[in-house]
This record gives structure tokens, sequence and C-alpha cells, in this order.
């Protein structure tokens, strides 16, 4: 991964020219067709109007302030077919105060035992992803 940081110059100098006219919908597909993993990183207005997305219901109306309603995320992942994101608008401006503290959250007493296992304890994982901390963005790309 480093190495393609740091020659990241040389790599777009070779694939601009050939990736400067694709949308990254083609990109994608080209790489996939090439058997090359590239993952589209979608802006919020790509969210928005995302084909798939709005067919797997992932997106919903919501009240966004007082009046103002907008198609929001109400979560990527499902469970049992409850999806895992917006609940509620949200709240008004000292719509909480006096509700919530600042103080710090009790601690375990470091006597306690640790759980044994964990949640995946028996299941073998296998992670295929891949994470970046910074997008590259291809000189004009539509």
């Amino acid at each position: 991964m480093m190495t393609r940081i740091v020659r990241r110059d040389e790599i777009f100098a070779v694939l601009g020219p050939f990736l400067r006219d694709m949308t990254t919908e083609e990109v994608a597909e080209e790489a996939q067709r090439r058997g090359i993993v590239v993952t589209p990183i979608n802006t919020p207005a790509d969210i928005l109007v995302d084909e798939h997305l709005l067919q797997r219901g992932a997106l919903c109306d919501a009240e966004v302030a007082p009046g103002v309603r907008a198609s929001v995320p109400i979560g990527f992942v499902e469970f049992d077919g409850v999806r895992l994101g917006h609940r509620m608008r949200a709240p008004f401006v000292g719509e909480h105060d006096g509700q919530l503290s600042w103080d710090p959250l009790p601690t375990m007493p470091s006597s306690a035992p640790a759980p044994a296992g964990g949640p995946l304890a028996g299941m073998r994982v296998l992670d295929f992803g891949q994470g970046r901390s910074r997008r590259t963005v291809w000189p004009r790309l539509r």
C-alpha cells in the first residue's frame, strides 16, 4: 500500500490518460472486468441518488429541521429486517438542557475479570476489506 502512495504520481501518469474520460462507475466496472479491486467512494450527493441504495430501501424521507424534510440514510446494514440508522429528528437547540451530564462515566474496578471469549468466540472471521485514510481523486473524472 505504501508503495502506491509514494509512487502515486507515476501511477497517475500511466492511468490518468486511460481513466480521465470515464465515470467512477465505468472505472469500477472496467477494473472488475480485469480482476482489479476498485471501490468507488461516493459523495453524499452520489449516495442520495444511488440506484442500488434506493432499491434496497437504505434511504428515507425524514424531518431534519422544523418544517424541513430531506432524504437521509437509514443505515446501510440490515439485521433481522431492521436497518440500523436514522431513528428520530435532531434535537432542537437546548431541548435536552439539564438532561445530559459532562461528568465522566463510572468505570469498572480494575480487579473485574475481562469477559471470556467475546462476541465472536468460536467463530472464524475473515476480513477481505482494505481501508484507506484518504481519498484518491483522478483528474477530470466525471
